[in-house]
């Protein structure tokens, strides 16, 4: 059965926007890992487990 152009463009549309929305939540999330690993290896480092807990 072949769909009518008007049911295949919402589709392809929110699919292309989930992945955007999955795209910019692992640049997010991985901008924060990085950013917090220098700071977890200094005090792990140092064994300083207060500096990391506060």
């Amino acid at each position: 059965m072949k769909l009518p152009c008007g049911y295949i463009f919402p589709v392809v549309g929110s699919l292309f926007v989930t992945y955007l929305y999955n795209v910019m939540a692992n640049v997010v999330l991985s901008g924060v890992v990085q950013g917090l690993q220098p700071l977890w290896g200094k005090s792990y480092g140092k064994q300083d487990t207060k500096e990391i807990n506060d």
